[in-house]
């Protein structure tokens, strides 16, 4: 009888483990699968069974999604020990290791903190935060919390501007009869210079209110899945420690350069407002801000502006504009002291129409201000959380680039480099990690879903109309010929902030899809590095394992890509189809040539054009703050 060979000698620390058996594999799959018990958040969706020579087991999942239960804090720990022992790994955790495992999680929220406080500021963030000892961060849902409470009031707020504003706008656009019967807006020659700001500001409404319902439609998703949220920010400060990747690295000056540009864009608009160098900086808030309040300016008269007075001349009695008029409340005929226009006679009473200054200046600047608040809150609001996905896009790049990294180190320079525990490189712990980055793959395209898909919808809209806004107002803006014989008010300058929107917005399209494209370009790279080592020749059981685990995985019916919710794959086939769809309806735009301002041909039958269009180039001149030959209320030269 041969003598039994002698016993293994004892393993160092850090040296590698690659010399269990296939029944020692089977057994720590059989024995430790992964738990789908409630909290848990690596429960696989699906198993793929596979017969191997000589050996029956079942390999482990190729893709693993979010399941609809709560999400525990350390759900993501639960399958450290899948593969390996957790006492025999712990002699390759010495205090420098720790060290470094801390610092990773403090980068993570370190390099989000730019992002962070642009969205308190804003109350775009909902939750609160605290420091472990381990270096990562506890993120939390509390209704009683001042961070909560800003943000559902916050979202009420842009609730409220959304519908009371879309209310008051269908207003004037259908003609909504209001007074006695027979008598509607059109009647009034104060219907009149809201049509007139309307139709001036058409694009720069269209714009608004794709980012209102975008930023309405982002609030309430994030407020319904608020629990998710916490959880899944949880998870990345401690998902990266564990997987010892510092994916952090290099993105915290890209986000506060991001955050820097946006402040920038913003301070220059606010620059152009208070300048009074543009009027649609001006004048766009300002209608703006009375849309808001447009139901209780006829009633609150400490809120009125630019009066418009009807009356006869055979009395000093005034017969009131109705109560829901957008800029003016009636008072008496005595009060007007300037402006004062009498019309042609006509049969009938002879109607005089008299525009005066409101009592005090600061009603006029308090309505501005307000409206400028509104417009930089749902403007600033709408983009924030495209931001965030930015981040966590570079985030999963960087971790898949690391992880393709080890696979590399691990499969095709194994000889040179053997596996082991510090670096992450073997078989176990590579399968391990590649679960955790598509749990946080799926959950950033679970929290981040239904957001894609109203930006892309909307954003094309808007882009479409930023771009027509421009071209018009740059090539129309400033012509005094082209004023006059088109019978329209010109609008200088008006091209600088939209060059500047429009360069914002379409920066920021690009920049969402190119990163997301990454991210799964990224993933798909490891697959690369699997081809070169083929399943022909002589393997462990644990590389033969692995390498059909990761081909079921990349070869899966579903792409390593992020979806918004299985919608569309964001990936650079899908950025070509968006700036084609942006040209196609631009191209379309521009043939149409909407004049995005309004003829004053349409005014009262009883006076001449030359009133028409002197009256309303003074009310201009004071909602725009512009100078008097902006809007040419002198007779057209013919």
């Amino acid at each position: 009888m041969p003598p039994k060979p002698p016993p293994p000698p004892p393993r160092k620390s850090g040296q590698p483990t690659t010399n269990k058996t296939a029944k020692e594999f089977e057994n720590a799959i059989r024995n430790k699968s992964v738990s789908k018990k409630k909290g848990d958040l690596l429960a696989p969706s699906e198993t793929t069974t596979a017969t191997l020579p000589n050996t029956q087991s079942t390999i482990p999942p190729s893709t693993t999604t979010y399941i609809d239960v709560d999400i525990s804090e350390s759900a993501f720990l639960a399958e450290s020990d899948l593969f390996f022992d957790e006492e025999e790994d712990k002699d390759y955790i010495d205090e420098a290791t720790k060290r470094e495992k801390y610092d990773i999680g403090q980068n993570v929220y370190k390099s989000f903190r730019p992002i962070l406080y642009l969205m308190k500021l804003l109350g775009r963030w909902p939750l609160s935060s605290r420091e472990e000892v381990d270096g990562s961060r506890q993120f939390e849902w509390n209704g009683k919390k001042p961070a909560s409470i800003y943000y559902i009031f916050v979202t009420l707020l842009i609730t409220y501007t959304l519908i009371v504003g879309s209310w008051s706008m269908m207003g004037i656009v259908l003609n909504i009869r209001v007074g006695p019967t027979g008598e509607n807006f059109e009647d009034r020659l104060n219907f009149e210079y809201e049509k007139l700001l309307l139709n001036r500001h058409v694009a720069t409404f269209v714009m608004l209110w794709t980012f209102l319902i975008h930023c309405v439609i982002s609030s309430l998703t994030l407020l319904s899945r608020r629990k998710f949220m916490a959880f899944y920010f949880t998870f990345w400060t401690k998902a990266m420690p564990t997987m010892h990747v510092d994916a952090a690295k290099g993105t915290s000056r890209f986000m506060l350069g991001m955050a820097l540009s946006y402040a920038a864009s913003v301070i220059t608009l606010v620059i152009l407002s208070i300048s009074n160098v543009s009027p649609s900086v001006v004048s766009a808030p300002t209608l703006f801000g009375i849309l808001m309040f447009r139901e209780y300016l006829a009633p609150l008269y400490e809120l009125k502006i630019l009066r418009v007075i009807l009356s006869t001349t055979s009395t000093t009695t005034t017969t009131p504009p109705p109560t829901t008029s957008l800029l003016w409340s009636s008072t008496s005929i005595s009060n007007a002291t300037n402006l004062s226009t009498t019309l042609p006679t006509t049969p009938g009473p002879v109607n005089t129409y008299q525009l005066i200054e409101p009592s005090s200046p600061m009603e006029r600047k308090f309505i501005n201000v307000m409206g400028g608040i509104f417009f930089l809150v749902v403007f600033s609001a709408s983009k924030v959380y495209m931001f965030v996905f930015i981040y966590k896009c570079k985030l999963l790049k960087n971790a898949f680039s690391c992880w393709n990294s080890r696979v590399y180190a691990s499969i095709l320079k194994g000889a040179k480099k053997p596996q082991n525990h510090e670096n992450r490189t073997t078989f176990t712990l590579l399968f391990r990690d590649h679960c955790l980055l598509l749990d946080l793959m799926d959950g950033t395209d679970q929290l981040f879903a239904t957001i894609l898909e109203s930006y892309f919808a909307l954003q094309v809209c808007s882009t479409c109309f930023e771009a027509y806004f421009f071209i018009r107002t740059a090539r129309y803006g400033h012509g005094l010929k082209k004023s006059y014989d088109d019978e329209f008010f010109i609008r200088p300058y008006d091209w600088l902030p939209a060059v500047v929107v429009f360069i914002q917005s379409l920066a920021l399209l690009l920049m969402v899809t190119h990163s997301a494209a990454e991210v799964g370009e990224e993933a798909m790279a490891g697959f690369e590095v699997l081809r070169r080592r083929s399943l022909i020749g002589r393997k462990t059981n644990e590389e033969l394992y692995f390498m059909l685990t990761m081909f079921a995985s990349y070869t899966a019916y579903k792409k390593i890509e992020l979806s918004a919710g299985g919608y569309f794959y964001l990936n650079k086939e899908f950025l070509i189809g968006v700036i084609s769809t942006i040209l196609s309806y631009f191209i379309i735009i521009y043939q149409i040539q909407p004049v995005l301002d309004y003829s004053y041909e349409a005014l009262l039958t009883n006076s001449t054009k030359f009133y028409k269009r002197k009256v309303l180039g003074q009310f201009l001149n004071r909602v725009e703050g512009g100078a008097r030959q902006y809007h040419n209320t002198e007779a057209p030269k013919r």
